[in-house]
Protein backbone atom coordinates (compact mmCIF):
# COMPACT_ATOMS: atom_id res chain seq x y z
CA UNK A 1 0.00 0.00 0.00
CA UNK A 2 1.33 3.37 -0.95
CA UNK A 3 2.28 5.60 1.98
CA UNK A 4 1.71 2.80 4.51
CA UNK A 5 4.43 1.24 6.62
CA UNK A 6 4.61 -2.55 6.56
CA UNK A 7 4.48 -3.25 10.30
CA UNK A 8 3.14 -6.07 12.42
CA UNK A 9 4.01 -8.96 10.10
CA UNK A 10 4.07 -12.56 11.28
CA UNK A 11 5.73 -15.63 9.82
CA UNK A 12 4.01 -18.93 10.54
CA UNK A 13 6.35 -21.92 10.93
CA UNK A 14 4.84 -25.12 9.50
CA UNK A 15 5.60 -28.84 9.48
CA UNK A 16 7.47 -28.88 12.78
CA UNK A 17 9.88 -26.04 11.92
CA UNK A 18 11.42 -24.56 15.08
CA UNK A 19 12.26 -20.87 15.59
CA UNK A 20 15.69 -21.92 16.89
CA UNK A 21 16.44 -23.35 13.43
CA UNK A 22 15.29 -20.31 11.43
CA UNK A 23 17.98 -18.07 9.94
CA UNK A 24 17.08 -14.70 8.43
CA UNK A 25 19.87 -13.70 6.03
CA UNK A 26 19.69 -10.01 5.16
CA UNK A 27 21.87 -8.14 2.69
CA UNK A 28 22.59 -4.73 4.23
CA UNK A 29 21.56 -3.19 7.53
CA UNK A 30 18.91 -4.54 9.93
CA UNK A 31 16.79 -2.40 12.23
CA UNK A 32 14.36 -4.01 14.69
CA UNK A 33 12.01 -1.16 15.55
CA UNK A 34 10.89 -0.36 19.10
CA UNK A 35 8.98 -3.18 20.80
CA UNK A 36 9.53 -5.69 17.98
CA UNK A 37 9.66 -9.42 18.64
CA UNK A 38 11.78 -11.81 16.56
CA UNK A 39 12.31 -15.54 16.98
CA UNK A 40 15.28 -17.04 15.17
CA UNK A 41 18.71 -15.86 14.08
CA UNK A 42 19.46 -12.75 12.02
CA UNK A 43 22.54 -12.94 9.82
CA UNK A 44 23.25 -9.46 8.52
CA UNK A 45 25.66 -9.38 5.59
CA UNK A 46 27.54 -6.12 5.00
CA UNK A 47 25.58 -3.89 7.36
CA UNK A 48 24.90 -2.92 10.95
CA UNK A 49 22.33 -4.52 13.27
CA UNK A 50 20.27 -2.23 15.50
CA UNK A 51 17.86 -3.70 18.06
CA UNK A 52 15.80 -0.91 19.59
CA UNK A 53 14.01 -0.17 22.86
CA UNK A 54 11.71 -2.84 24.21
CA UNK A 55 12.49 -5.36 21.47
CA UNK A 56 12.65 -9.07 22.24
CA UNK A 57 15.02 -11.35 20.31
CA UNK A 58 14.64 -15.07 20.97
CA UNK A 59 17.71 -16.18 19.05
CA UNK A 60 20.87 -14.49 17.83
CA UNK A 61 21.93 -11.41 15.86
CA UNK A 62 25.11 -11.71 13.80
CA UNK A 63 26.77 -9.30 11.39
CA UNK A 64 29.61 -9.94 8.96
CA UNK A 65 30.61 -6.25 8.95
CA UNK A 66 29.12 -3.33 10.80
CA UNK A 67 28.17 -2.49 14.34
CA UNK A 68 25.71 -4.30 16.59
CA UNK A 69 23.83 -1.86 18.81
CA UNK A 70 21.04 -2.36 21.31
CA UNK A 71 18.89 -0.20 23.58
CA UNK A 72 16.95 -1.70 26.52
CA UNK A 73 16.20 -5.06 24.90
CA UNK A 74 15.74 -8.69 25.95
CA UNK A 75 17.77 -11.36 24.16
CA UNK A 76 17.32 -15.06 24.91
CA UNK A 77 19.47 -17.73 23.33
CA UNK A 78 17.30 -20.82 22.71
CA UNK A 79 18.11 -23.70 25.08
CA UNK A 80 18.46 -26.04 22.10
CA UNK A 81 21.75 -24.25 21.39
CA UNK A 82 23.15 -25.62 24.66
CA UNK A 83 23.35 -22.13 26.16
CA UNK A 84 21.53 -20.39 28.95
CA UNK A 85 20.38 -16.80 29.24
CA UNK A 86 23.02 -14.40 30.44
CA UNK A 87 22.81 -13.07 34.00
CA UNK A 88 23.05 -9.55 32.56
CA UNK A 89 20.31 -7.14 31.45
CA UNK A 90 21.82 -5.04 28.68
CA UNK A 91 20.98 -1.38 28.14
CA UNK A 92 23.17 -1.30 25.03
CA UNK A 93 26.20 -2.86 23.37
CA UNK A 94 27.96 -0.97 20.59
CA UNK A 95 31.05 -1.40 18.51
CA UNK A 96 32.69 0.99 16.09
CA UNK A 97 35.86 1.12 14.07
CA UNK A 98 38.33 3.76 15.29
CA UNK A 99 41.33 3.94 12.97
CA UNK A 100 42.45 0.28 12.88
CA UNK A 101 40.93 -0.87 16.17
CA UNK A 102 37.42 -1.64 17.39
CA UNK A 103 35.98 0.34 20.28
CA UNK A 104 33.44 -1.60 22.38
CA UNK A 105 30.97 0.30 24.55
CA UNK A 106 28.26 -1.19 26.76
CA UNK A 107 26.07 -0.55 29.76
CA UNK A 108 23.99 -2.91 31.85
CA UNK A 109 20.84 -2.30 33.87
CA UNK A 110 21.32 -5.35 36.09
CA UNK A 111 23.96 -8.04 36.67
CA UNK A 112 23.38 -11.21 38.70
CA UNK A 113 26.42 -13.14 39.94
CA UNK A 114 28.65 -11.44 37.36
CA UNK A 115 32.06 -10.09 38.34
CA UNK A 116 33.77 -9.48 34.98
CA UNK A 117 33.49 -9.55 31.20
CA UNK A 118 35.85 -11.41 28.88
CA UNK A 119 36.41 -9.98 25.41
CA UNK A 120 37.27 -12.59 22.76
CA UNK A 121 37.79 -12.55 19.00
CA UNK A 122 37.37 -15.15 16.29
CA UNK A 123 38.05 -15.29 12.58
CA UNK A 124 35.69 -18.21 11.98
CA UNK A 125 33.12 -18.08 14.81
CA UNK A 126 34.35 -21.43 16.19
CA UNK A 127 37.82 -20.85 17.63
CA UNK A 128 38.09 -17.86 19.96
CA UNK A 129 41.08 -16.02 21.41
CA UNK A 130 40.82 -14.08 24.69
CA UNK A 131 41.82 -10.43 24.21
CA UNK A 132 41.19 -9.16 27.73
CA UNK A 133 39.17 -9.72 30.88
Amino acid sequence: MEGHEDNYKRVLLLNGAQAANVFWKVEGAVNLNNFSELKGTIICNNGAVSINTGSVLNGRALTTTGALSTAAVTVTIPSSAGCRSLPVSWLYFRSKLVQKTVLLEWATANEINNSFFTIEKSGDGRKFEVLTT
